[in-house]
């Protein structure tokens, strides 16, 4: 039936590429795909010359750090993947409604991960003490790592951004910058701290990221910072608040003990003083609640 369809129907199927329209794509992708190369390239020649320096057991004392202290990073990426991004696409032709969102997403990534890096650092000896002796001087790594986290969320923020607008272009110099400055900065931090220069450059990477974005932002959205003021002051109150419930509350014990019960005191704290920072300064979280609801519609 389908060969005498054709004996009936003039038309002829033909194979016919349209390149106009696969080059934007294309164009797209390849910066996409670039920025995930380097960051593969980051972390594995970090990997090698710390193996090759330094030895397995520093190597495997860096690899388990940098996963504990990353984890709350990666976690929030997947919601603002999830999240903000399509969130960003569907606002990108109304720029004040985006640039709102954005400092929403900004300052609510803050005021979560702040506290939950503070309390990371704050316990790292009793999560030390918890992974067993083998593990021993993973505290230090976790500390600084804790840092470059902090450091790295707002790159992160507008890295999302940048790909929903288009510019994946953008998102692949940042993760340049981060890339080349971590590499300039790695041998030297070896051979002079050992295995915490390895996280001390991974820091070093953080802050280049860091001083790119925010130099963007102010091109791209000016007095965004300004408005996200009370906000971060908040996130830093609060940080600060429950790192010292924790310390104080898990420095009687040791190990398991002391990081639940330094935990629990940390987020009962922070979570406290969050909502009485919310009602006092008017940070008006509704709105991240508005958004994560968002994710269901």
């Amino acid at each position: 039936m389908a060969g005498l369809s054709y004996c009936f129907a003039p038309h002829r199927p033909r194979l016919r590429f349209h390149w106009e329209e696969v080059a934007p794509l294309a164009d797209y992708g390849r910066w996409v795909l670039l920025a995930g190369v380097l960051t593969l390239a980051g972390t594995m020649l970090t990997q090698l010359a710390v193996s090759r320096m330094l030895g397995a057991t520093a190597l495997g004392l860096f690899f388990l750090a940098v996963k504990l202290a990353f984890l709350p990073i990666d976690a929030a990426n997947s919601v603002v993947g999830t999240v903000a991004f399509p969130m960003f696409v569907r606002l990108r032709e109304d720029m004040p409604a985006s640039a709102r969102a954005f400092l929403s997403v900004l300052t609510g990534l803050h005021l979560l991960l702040l506290p939950v890096y503070a309390l990371t650092f704050v316990l790292a000896p009793q999560l030390e003490s918890v992974l067993g002796e083998q593990w021993t001087g993973t505290a230090p790594i976790v500390r600084i790592l804790c840092v470059a986290g902090v450091v790295a969320i707002t790159g992160t923020a507008l890295s999302r951004y940048l790909m929903a607008h288009g510019s994946a272009k953008g998102a692949f110099w940042l993760e340049a910058l981060h890339t080349l400055a971590l590499l300039l900065a790695l041998v030297p931090c070896l051979m002079q701290w050992q295995v915490y220069g390895a996280a001390t450059s991974w820091l070093v990477g953080s802050l280049a990221m860091l001083a790119l974005s925010v130099f963007w932002l102010r091109r791209l959205m000016p007095g965004l910072l300004r408005q996200a003021g009370r906000r971060l002051v908040a996130a830093l109150l609060v940080s600060l608040c429950a790192a010292v419930a924790a310390w104080l509350v898990a420095a009687p014990f040791a190990g398991l003990a002391g990081l639940i019960a330094g935990g629990l005191a940390g987020v009962a704290t922070g979570a406290l003083v969050l909502w009485w920072l919310n009602v006092v300064l008017r940070l008006q979280l509704q709105e991240l609640g508005v958004l994560l609801r968002s994710r269901d519609e």
